[in-house]
């Protein structure tokens, strides 16, 4: 690969349990793949020369783009927020369609996740990863009101957009697709950047948002196809369903541990914010 450094290359280690190894591992052998913002290739380079897939890729810097023409049969150098896909390339031409990191750097990800659509085979499919605003080390920030933009990791301040499982999935049902497999990549909060402040927190409401929907998960990586038309994704369903018992149980923990005796059930929306923050002032002192 080009010696430049780019921002965001890296080589992949095919031993490692990471995000990358999980879309590449979705993608498959053998397919016709289009690579959306595929930097200066280090993932056109394991499709190509381990997994036997032809790739084409789209990326918005010309020097990484140059780079990535290496193992790519082509690379277009353009800005998918201002790109129209469906003039680049025929309809139904790619077996897969990658968007590893790419979605969160976009003003409208939905318009180019529509697009894809008309650009998969018949039986193609969108292999995505995305960041977890919902990792306990986001709120941690927000709690102690900060929110620290960075060059790389979650806080990227080339950021876009910012989504949960919940919301992701909620894209994905709006732009048209189903959902067929839904993985997570989760690092603890000591090997993440987010360990200074975390650590910070009172011990209790250090539980609390460990036991958060998600709490753990650093990236999302998912694999979907286009929808037929009226048809529910019942695997969003669930997992929207066990998000909402999830958060049951924690909030259950939280009245049992340090509120017990009060009833949360009959309170209206101003009293229960009004009895969080008192709870969390409960648990300072508790500290």
């Amino acid at each position: 690969m080009n010696s430049k450094r780019f921002r965001y290359a890296y080589e992949i280690d095919l031993e490692a349990d990471s995000t990358p190894n999980k879309v590449l591992d979705l993608v498959g052998e053998n397919k016709k793949v289009l690579e959306l913002g595929c930097g200066p290739g280090h993932m056109s380079k394991v499709l190509t020369k381990h997994l036997g897939c032809q790739v084409r890729g789209i990326e918005i810097d010309p020097e990484a783009a140059k780079a990535a023409r290496d193992f790519c049969r082509d690379v277009t150098v353009c800005n998918l927020d201002e790109t129209d896909l469906r003039r680049l390339f025929k309809n139904g031409q790619f077996d897969v369609i990658i968007a590893a990191d790419i979605l969160e750097h976009l003003k409208t990800p939905e318009r180019t996740l529509v697009q894809c659509k008309h650009l998969l085979r018949q039986d193609g499919y969108l292999v995505i990863s995305i960041p977890n605003a919902s990792h306990v080390g986001i709120v941690a920030n927000l709690m102690s009101a900060q929110f620290p933009y960075s060059d790389i990791g979650l806080l990227d301040r080339t950021h876009l957009r910012f989504f949960t499982g919940p919301s992701f999935r909620s894209l994905l049902r709006e732009t048209g697709y189903l959902i067929d497999k839904w993985l997570t990549h989760k690092v603890p909060v000591e090997h993440t950047e987010f360990k200074r402040v975390f650590h910070s927190l009172p011990g209790p409401i250090r539980k609390y948002l460990i036991k958060s929907p998600d709490g753990l998960v650093y990236q999302f990586i998912i694999k979907a196809q286009p929808a037929p038309n009226h048809e529910s994704d019942s695997l969003a369903v669930r997992l929207d369903k066990e998000v909402e018992q999830q958060i049951k149980e924690r909030d259950l923990w939280l009245e049992n541990s340090y509120f017990k005796g009060l009833s949360c059930d009959r309170l209206n929306k101003k009293e229960h914010t009004s009895l969080f923050m008192r709870l969390f002032q409960l648990l300072i002192k508790k500290k």
